[in-house]
């Protein structure tokens, strides 16, 4: 490049800051500035159309003079999720939603002779015929409620939310497939007839548990078949209260009694506060304690007793949100109505803080009721 280009060059990178500076960085702003200087900066024809289209798809923040410019928003999709298609909406085969997302990214789904790989891709109900959806050389039929309709009455005609009140035993997994070959929860329930449907006894809904529990520890767990459902019960920020019975091996201290109840950091994991009650005094140094906690992280109670030098022999949940265990015989699951989040009144904050009671001013105090002290001077 020439010496006069590499000047011009740099008067109109000048020229382009100096305008953004006036027009505070407005795309509308910018273009105008970019479209009204082509000597100075001939070849800004492609960036000018950029920033032409950004002005035009967006609200002008510049100033009080720049004018808003109206965004239709764009309509919604027409259709429904491939995932969801294969995880709800279908009579011939079982999966989650995870499962279906991992089939639809490695290949093995196609529609209409086209490989699909994208899971949040859109169909409509209506243009699936048969055989047109395969999963691997499997064709997908669809169930009843969905069969023939459009997209709208497909996604509203979904599958009323079902709850299992389960008492998981101890030494078996809460997965359905475990790679390590170890007892099932959900394996068991399924051969032992939880999850199918009324009008047929071949088909059955896909069962995800609420939460987890680990492998030894037993009690309550919950079992639905919507995943919608299961979401807004596990999520951190609605802080559903899980009680536990736990049997302790250790001296159990009012030290450690008020660390727990005040929360703990342990490997940088943050722990919050928990509510512990001793129950009752077992043979030598066991303990049976009762522990509330609004957290779900993986061996909390267990991770925050060890911390503090006691060891937990036995872990029984008896309580989630306003579900109990009560007398559920063991290895039992038994369906019950569900009870909706906003309903439930065990959430939130499991120690409310008190609100700080008014200062009486200097004036109220004197126009109450006479001091009951007197002076008494001595002579």
């Amino acid at each position: 490049p020439t010496r006069n280009s590499i000047l011009q060059q740099i008067v109109a990178l000048q020229f382009t800051t100096f305008s953004c500076m006036l027009t505070m960085i407005s795309p509308r702003g910018l273009a105008t500035a970019l479209r009204g200087n082509p000597r100075l900066f001939p070849r800004t024809d492609w960036l000018t159309r950029f920033v032409s289209a950004g002005a035009s798809s967006g609200t002008s923040t510049s100033s009080s003079t720049s004018t808003s410019i109206e965004v239709t928003p764009e309509p919604p999709p027409h259709g429904i999720r491939l995932s969801k298609i294969l995880a709800s909406h279908v009579s011939n085969m079982v999966v989650s939603r995870r499962e279906a997302e991992r089939l639809i990214r490695t290949g093995n789904v196609t529609f209409a002779g086209k490989v699909m790989t994208i899971p949040h891709v859109y169909i409509d109900p209506t243009e699936i015929t048969s055989g047109s959806l395969k999963v691997g050389n499997k064709a997908v039929l669809l169930n009843e409620r969905t069969k023939g309709k459009d997209a709208q009455s497909a996604a509203a005609a979904t599958e009323k939310t079902r709850i299992w009140l389960v008492h998981k035993l101890a030494g078996e997994v809460v997965t359905e497939k475990d790679p390590h070959g170890r007892p099932s929860m959900i394996d068991r329930l399924v051969r032992g007839g939880v999850g199918k449907t009324k009008n047929s006894k071949k088909q059955r809904v896909h069962l995800k548990p609420i939460g987890r529990l680990d492998m030894t520890t037993e009690g309550l767990i919950l079992v639905t078949n919507d995943g919608e459902y299961a979401h807004q019960m596990e999520i951190p920020k609605n802080k559903l209260h899980r009680t536990y019975r736990v049997r302790v091996h250790g001296l159990l201290s009012p030290y450690k009694l008020d660390r727990i109840r005040r929360g703990l950091t342990i490997e940088n994991t943050r722990y919050k506060g928990m509510i512990i009650k001793p129950e009752s005094k077992g043979r030598g140094t066991n303990t049976w304690v009762k522990i509330t906690c609004t957290e779900g992280k993986n061996r909390m109670i267990r991770n925050v007793l060890q911390h503090l030098g006691l060891t937990v022999t036995r872990l029984i949940r008896i309580s989630y949100g306003d579900y109990f265990l009560d007398k559920t015989p063991l290895g039992m699951a038994v369906e019950i109505p569900p009870i909706p989040l906003k309903s439930q009144k065990r959430l939130g904050p499991l120690i409310k803080k008190k609100p700080k009671p008014k200062k009486e001013s200097a004036s109220a105090e004197s126009e109450g009721e006479a001091s009951p002290i007197q002076w008494v001077t001595h002579r």
